[in-house]
């Protein structure tokens, strides 16, 4: 398209890297001219699920003199997702004409980010350090620096105590992105928003979702804030952090720039104002009320649709469910409605099954557009509601984009039920049909597993707590075959009783995974065998973690 790609291979031409966003006629390349392709750019981390802890393509750091990514010396040098860093090795490759750093997910402890931050050059104009060991500390050692930052991202740091100390110094009008969620913000610094916020007028990115303020309305002083200072802004990731309807109508009205919104304290004010955006192209909504507002967020114009019920801690699902047009059973109907109509290409649905606003129609309604599906769980053990997985089954043509699929704990499922989804779902990428009680899945599950293993070879995430097998360990070894991007198992309480000593004397499992998934970065088992299957996996899974739970 005549750009330099925005998520494509990192481009180098003639030892240096190819700018992201660059016309290629601004470009000495013509015709018959040879690029290097250096590896993937990671882009951006999702705006909504992404506390878990590895969210980004992760790596592992080999040789020092031959893992350096080409192009570093030019400006750019991005270390995210590496294994295995630590200050000795970083802080020689930060040269004096660095401007942008990349160490997201490296998972660094405090005394490593510390000495990094001390040692960052003032050139630096974008850094990217979310997903490490971070606290104040460590921003007090880079506000001394006199960075001028067009990118800063400190964001889900993996310790307590990150506070706003520090930041103001690193804003200014050069700030574009700021990325701090999940902070720990204290009610006595929350007023310093405003001020942070104030210098910041060419803010055009914040994420600040599941930032934690006890006993202060935090994300609402915020989003007040944004309306205020900052104009330009496209993308507001502010989920789970305590915000005000009348705050995200505030934001809307005055940033009408925006692009990207994840949101969760809504009402049907503010989806109205949401709905008048002219730019608004993703939306990641949850709510409280199945009814009304649900529909009315179904049919925003954007391009991507997630939407959500949180609902209240022990849900009246008819109170949740009543202030729907045409009243509570014409519920699911009116939904399916509005996603056959909807603008986006991809949607995601994360609703309770017990409330009537997820079945057939709708699931039909959004065809192959589904892209996730979280069944909500509002029922209670021993509930006769209906089956995700039995849904599922009955429409195969709304599963073939599927790569997010959560079901209830509390479905008993049935394996030949699981073996008809898994054969519909070939771009299945992270699977949760884990239980929450020891013997609750009656019937083995043994043939649905071999089928995830036969038709889904892109997952990536596999739990199957709870869930009883007949002979756990030879299906899911025979089943990891054909999970060669798998990075997360969680097998426990699957063995009937049995320890995994007992269950695999003969650590089938563990060389099977050793030998097929390369990627694995972790293996649930609850019990003492995981000690033992160590040095088994880490002949074939490098970037298995150190510090498992077992």
């Amino acid at each position: 398209k005549g750009i330099v790609g925005c998520e494509s291979p990192q481009l180098v031409f003639n030892g240096s890297i190819l700018p992201m966003g660059l016309a290629l006629s601004s470009t000495a390349l013509v015709g018959g001219c040879t690029v290097e392709v250096v590896f993937m750019a990671v882009g951006d981390l999702p705006l909504y699920d992404n506390r878990g802890s590895d969210v980004l393509p992760v790596r592992i750091w080999v040789d020092p003199a031959s893992s350096l990514p080409v192009g570093a010396s030019g400006g750019h040098l991005d270390l995210s997702g590496f294994t295995h860093l630590n200050a000795a090795i970083v802080v020689p490759l930060l040269s004096a004409s660095l401007t942008s750093l990349d160490l997201r997910q490296c998972w660094m402890k405090l005394a490593d980010m510390h000495a990094i931050f001390g040692a960052v050059p003032a050139s630096v104009k974008e850094l990217r350090a979310s997903r490490n060991f971070l606290n104040s500390e460590c921003l007090q050692a880079l506000s001394a620096k006199g960075l001028q930052l067009r990118v800063l991202d400190v964001g889900y740091p993996d310790s307590s105590g990150m506070a706003l100390v520090g930041i103001s110094e690193l804003v200014g009008e050069h700030t574009e992105e700021l990325i701090v969620g999940d902070f720990d913000i204290s009610a006595e610094s929350l007023h310093l928003w405003d001020s942070i916020l104030k210098r910041c007028p060419n803010l055009k990115k914040i994420d600040i979702s599941w930032c934690k303020c006890r006993g202060s309305a935090f994300g609402t002083a915020v989003l007040q804030a944004l309306s205020e200072h900052c104009p330009q802004l496209e993308v507001l990731a502010a989920a789970h952090c305590d915000c005000s309807p009348d705050a995200v109508i505030a934001v809307a009205t005055k940033c009408t720039r925006l692009k990207v919104v994840a949101l969760d304290c809504l009402n049907l004010p503010s989806v109205a104002v949401l709905a008048q955006l002219p730019n608004l192209e993703v939306a990641h909504l949850e709510m409280a009320s199945a009814g009304a507002l649900l529909l009315a967020a179904a049919e925003l114009k954007v391009n991507q649709l997630h939407l959500g019920i949180h609902g209240p801690a022990e849900p009246d699902e008819q109170a949740c469910c009543e202030d729907a047009p045409g009243g509570l059973q014409a519920l699911g109907q009116r939904l399916a409605e509005a996603l056959a109509k909807s603008t986006a290409t991809t949607i995601g649905l994360s609703l309770p099954l017990d409330c009537p606003c997820l079945d057939i129609a709708v699931l039909r309604a959004v065809g192959p557009r589904l892209q996730s599906l979280t069944e909500v769980t509002w029922r209670s053990e021993g509930s006769t509601t209906t089956s995700m997985l039995s849904l599922l089954s009955q429409v195969p043509e709304s599963c073939g984009s599927l790569r997010v699929l959560s079901i209830s704990f509390w479905e008993q499922i049935d394996p030949g039920v699981l073996a008809v989804v898994a054969a519909a779902c070939p771009n299945l990428e992270h699977l949760q049909l884990n239980a929450d009680s020891h013997n609750f899945q009656k019937s083995p599950i043994d043939d649905g597993v071999a089928a995830l293993g036969r038709h889904c070879l892109n997952l990536v995430y596999v739990d199957l707590y709870d869930r009883k097998m007949e002979n756990a360990a030879a299906v899911l070894a025979q089943a990891c075959k054909g999970w060669p991007k798998l990075r997360f198992l969680c097998a426990a309480n699957t063995t009937q009783g049995l320890a995994w000593n007992e269950a695999d004397p003969e650590l089938i499992l563990p060389r099977s995974l050793a030998a097929h998934c390369p990627d694995l970065r972790e293996v649930v088992l609850y019990d003492d065998a995981l000690a033992s299957w160590r040095d088994v996996l880490k002949e074939g899974c490098p970037f298995l973690k150190d510090d498992e739970d077992d």
